[in-house]
């Protein structure tokens, strides 16, 4: 069953709001606006903001009032690689559906929906008006737990309840903090090269089971869902490297339908994705396919990101969330999922552009005082052309000359 449009919740949760005209981050298309890194910490309260202090002037930016996430980054000539809404920050938690404040790596729960999703009442229709982030994870601040100069811990308690009732209490604990530039070697397996920025962040997060009951498959399971919202581009593509295989390397008809030709292409053992924010649009791939990296590459701002996420060496059970009342098997889901908005309209018009990298953990069966990690982390380079080209090819094994004549 084809999801419905969260543009059009989007657009909808603006209308209803009564929304400004401003342009917050970025315009319709993905061309950026003026607003700097300085600026969005200043949106977001510089008495709650962290900032990383990075290498060669790049900053990241963490907020424990939104959620722990980690808003953005600056590196090079790119003031904010995350896509941020100042328009919405400026609102406040004022949408109970969804408060969209964007972020490079944002903590969430799945799976979205099914008999086991818990982002609808039990027994509704599955329909865009009755969609709805728990309130647990969707406003209200993490707790601070530690913060030093290169990363902050937070914890929170959540409480969801599943479509079919099953109620989860759960508690959170999250790590976010910099990866310096001499761990590319171990996180990525290169060398920083000469004529490139480079700013790399992470988040380590726990999901334990805080309740007196066990998690049973059976009636459903919990896993965390980390989802980065990046700022798009005209020419801009998302990269996603996968694995030979059985089965299907990509699957796109069961979230918004069949993604069409001219904007997703394979090159090679990679899928090529546009990231321009023009045509709303999505794909997952399976635990067996994913490589456990995938990224994009903006040919106006000479901007590679990389993402790499935890992959588990045994086959593991991963949440489906596509929209439909009872799944077949609700345990056949995507490890890794990559979104691109539709910003062409709306109000005011580029108030949602963004393209999204996430992944998730695996749904497993916990005992009381049992947890499940995941991990994803963001590296972000700018800089020479050729330098970037040799890091795509080493890291997500395209060539971007290859990217840029496919695409474009």
């Amino acid at each position: 069953m084809q999801k419905p449009s969260l543009f059009a919740l989007f657009a909808a949760l603006g209308a209803a709001s009564g929304c400004s005209s401003r342009m917050g981050q970025v315009e319709a298309g993905g061309k950026e606006g003026a607003v700097s890194f300085d600026r969005i910490v200043e949106a977001v309260g510089k008495q709650d903001a962290i900032v990383f202090e990075g290498e060669g002037g790049s900053k990241v930016l963490v907020s424990p009032r939104y959620q722990g996430r980690i808003m953005t980054t600056r590196v090079g000539k790119v003031e904010s690689v995350g896509f941020v809404s100042t328009d919405e920050i400026a609102e406040g938690e004022v949408h109970e559906s969804f408060n969209n404040f964007g972020g490079q790596d944002r903590f969430w729960l799945g799976p979205e929906a099914g008999q086991f999703g818990i982002y609808f009442p039990a027994g509704v229709e599955l329909k865009r008006d009755l969609w709805k982030v728990p309130p647990d994870f969707n406003r209200g601040p993490f707790t601070v737990v530690e913060k030093t100069p290169r990363k902050a811990r937070f914890a929170r308690e959540m409480s969801v309840t599943n479509y079919t009732g099953t109620r989860f209490k759960a508690k959170v604990e999250r790590e976010v903090g910099l990866i310096p530039s001499e761990r590319l070697k171990d996180e990525l397996k290169v060398a920083l090269p000469r004529g490139v920025s480079y700013a790399g962040s992470y988040s380590d997060n726990s999901l334990a089971n805080a309740g007196d009951r066990r998690w049973d498959k059976e009636t459903g399971l919990i896993n965390i869902w980390i989802l980065g919202q990046f700022a798009p581009g005209s020419r801009a593509v998302i990269i996603a490297p996968f694995k030979p295989g059985d089965g299907p390397a990509y699957r796109d008809e069961m979230y918004f339908g069949k993604v069409p030709a001219d904007r997703l292409k394979l090159l090679g053992n990679a899928v090529l994705f546009r990231a321009d924010a023009r045509k709303e649009g999505k794909f997952g791939m399976p635990q067996a396919r994913t490589s456990g990296v995938a990224g994009s590459f903006d040919f106006e701002k000479n901007l590679l990101v990389v993402v790499k996420f935890d992959v588990p060496t045994d086959p593991a059970l991963y949440g489906n969330s596509a929209w439909v009342k009872v799944q077949p098997d609700p345990y056949s889901g995507d490890l890794f999922q990559t979104y691109n908005s539709d910003a062409s309209s709306g109000k005011p018009p580029g108030r949602y552009a963004f393209f999204e990298l996430e992944s998730v953990s695996p749904s497993r069966e916990l005992a009381p005082g049992e947890s499940v990690r995941h991990r994803q982390a963001t590296f972000c380079f700018q800089g020479d052309y050729q330098a970037l080209n040799g890091l795509a090819r080493e890291v997500l094994g395209v060539d971007l000359d290859d990217v840029k004549k496919a695409m474009f």
